[in-house]
């Protein structure tokens, strides 16, 4: 009987994690947020009683609403370009061998 072995796979570190969440998280949150702000004025408007269309009046529900999903929005637009670069930089650059790894490379040669 053979003994299996089991097929490497790299662990993914903590830097390549953090790397990963900062180029998909504020894309993600500019995309929720304009999608989110987008769907409420579609059904506010839509379904009030009375009014013009785009300058009817809305509730403070609404107002509440819109004004959350722009901050949103904004927070992601506002943090897109820097955490892109970090997180291009992150993914970009290896990670530093620890003192175990670098006495084991010493241990070996």
């Amino acid at each position: 009987m053979q003994p299996t072995t089991q097929p490497f796979t790299p662990k993914m570190d903590n830097r390549k994690k953090l790397g990963l969440w900062f180029v998909i998280g504020p894309t993600a949150l500019m995309v929720v947020g304009f999608t989110a702000y987008a769907i409420v004025n579609y059904f506010t408007v839509t379904t009030l009683p009375t009014g013009d269309g785009m300058f009817a009046e809305t509730g403070p529900l609404s107002m509440i609403m819109n004004v959350l999903l722009f901050l949103i929005a904004a927070l992601g637009s506002a943090l897109w370009l820097p955490l892109m670069i970090i997180g291009i930089v992150l993914l970009a650059t290896p990670t530093q061998p620890t003192e175990t790894q670098k006495r084991s490379d010493i241990e070996t040669k």
